[in-house]
C-alpha cells in the first residue's frame, strides 16, 4: 500500500465498501471469488476504490492468525498495515499546507487528525501485540538462544579471568600441622581468593596450622603470621587441657596468650591442707595455636618456650589451667 495514502482515504474507501454490503474481510473474499480474475477490477470501479488498495487488503489477510483473519472490520485492516511514522509524516504535510493556506483557521480542524494519529499508534501495537501472542514460542528460541551463548561465554571467561598463579603444596610432598614450611610448595593455576598467596616467599618460613594435603591451595586461615612464626621457633608445641567454662571467650587463636596455672583446692602439701590462697598462680608467657573443644572437654595448643616446659609438665598434675589475654 503506497505511504500517501491517508486514513482519510481509507475510511472513505471502507464506507464505499460497505455500502456494497463489503464490511469484512471475508466479505471481500467471497465477492472476489466469484470472478478471480476480473473481481479486483470490477469491484474496483463499481465501488469506485483503488485497486491497490483492494490489493493490499487482501494482503492483509496473511499476517494474522487463520482463526482471526477475515473478522474485523476492514478500515483496521489497512490502519495496521501502515507504519505510525508513515502517518505521523502525512498529517504533519497536511497541518502545514492548512497553516500555510488558511492561517489560524486551520487549528479547529486538528482535533479529528490527532485523533487518528493516536487510533494508528494504538491499531498498530495491538496488531503487534496479537502476533507475538501467536508466535511467542519462536521469538523465545531466538531470544534465548543468544542468551545463553551470550552467557555461556560470559561464564568461560570470568572463569579463566579469575584463575592466577597461587601457591599450593607440591603433589609430593604433604605438609602436617605446626610445620615449617621450606620447599614444599610451589606456584599453581588455580581458582584465585582474595587470600590467597602468590609468592612463595610469602609462605617460607611460616608454620602451619593445619594439615595439608598434596596439590592443595594455600590461605591466611592455613598459615600462622609471619611475627607469631618467628616467635615460635624454638618452642616446644604441645595440648594443655583447659578446665571447662575457665578460659575467656575473647582470646581468639592464634595469638600471643598468658596460661594461668592455678592449684586445685584439695592439693597437700607435706600431707597438710593448703587453700589456693595461700599457693600463688603460675604464669607462663605462650604462643595460642588453637583452641579445641569435644563435648565437655577444652584444650589449648600452645608454642611455649622450652625453659617453661620443665614448670609447665611438673604443675599439670595438680594446678587447673587458664587462659587469658595480655594486656597491650
Amino acid at each position: 500500500m503506497s505511504d500517501s495514502v491517508s486514513l482519510d482515504i481509507i475510511k472513505e474507501t471502507a464506507a464505499a465498501l460497505n455500502g456494497r454490503g463489503l464490511s469484512t474481510l471475508e466479505d471481500l473474499r467471497l465477492w472476489i471469488s466469484k470472478d478471480v480474475d476480473k473481481g479486483i477490477v470490477l469491484l474496483s470501479e463499481s465501488a469506485q476504490t483503488s485497486q491497490s488498495l483492494l490489493t493490499a487488503l487482501l494482503i492483509a489477510e496473511f499476517c494474522d492468525d487463520a482463526g482471526r483473519s477475515g473478522k474485523p472490520k476492514l478500515g483496521r485492516y489497512w490502519r495496521g498495515l501502515k507504519t505510525f511514522p508513515c502517518v505521523v509524516k502525512l498529517y504533519v504535510v497536511a497541518f502545514t499546507e492548512a497553516r500555510r493556506d488558511k492561517k489560524f483557521a486551520f487549528l479547529p480542524n486538528v482535533g479529528k487528525p490527532s485523533w487518528h494519529i493516536l487510533r494508528q499508534l494504538v491499531t498498530r501495537h495491538s496488531r503487534l501485540w496479537y502476533n507475538w501472542r501467536r508466535h511467542w514460542a519462536d521469538a523465545l528460541v531466538i531470544l534465548v538462544l543468544p542468551a545463553l551463548l551470550v552467557g555461556l561465554w560470559w561464564r568461560v571467561d570470568s572463569a579463566k579471568r579469575g584463575r592466577a598463579q597461587v601457591v599450593s603444596v607440591k603433589r609430593s610432598a604433604e605438609v602436617r600441622a605446626f610445620q615449617r614450611i621450606n620447599d614444599e610448595v610451589e606456584l599453581t593455576t588455580a581458582q584465585y581468593l582474595s587470600d590467597a598467596f602468590t609468592s612463595t616467599e610469602q609462605v617460607r618460613g611460616r608454620y602451619t596450622l593445619v594439615p595439608l594435603a598434596p596439590g592443595a591451595s594455600l590461605d591466611s586461615d592455613q598459615i600462622l603470621s609471619a611475627d607469631l612464626s618467628n616467635k615460635i621457633q624454638n618452642r616446644t608445641i604441645l595440648s594443655v587441657p583447659l578446665k571447662a567454662g575457665t578460659y575467656t571467650r575473647e582470646i581468639f587463636a592464634p595469638s600471643e596468650a598468658v596460661l594461668v596455672l592455678s592449684p586445685r583446692e584439695d592439693r597437700a602439701v607435706n600431707q597438710v591442707a593448703v587453700s589456693r590462697e595461700q599457693v600463688p598462680p603460675t604464669t607462663l608467657q605462650i604462643v595460642l595455636l588453637a583452641i579445641e573443644q569435644s563435648g565437655e572437654n577444652r584444650s589449648a595448643t600452645v608454642a611455649i618456650l622450652k625453659e617453661d616446659l620443665d614448670k609447665l609438665a611438673a604443675l599439670l598434675g595438680s594446678h587447673d589451667a587458664y587462659l587469658s589475654q595480655p594486656v597491650r
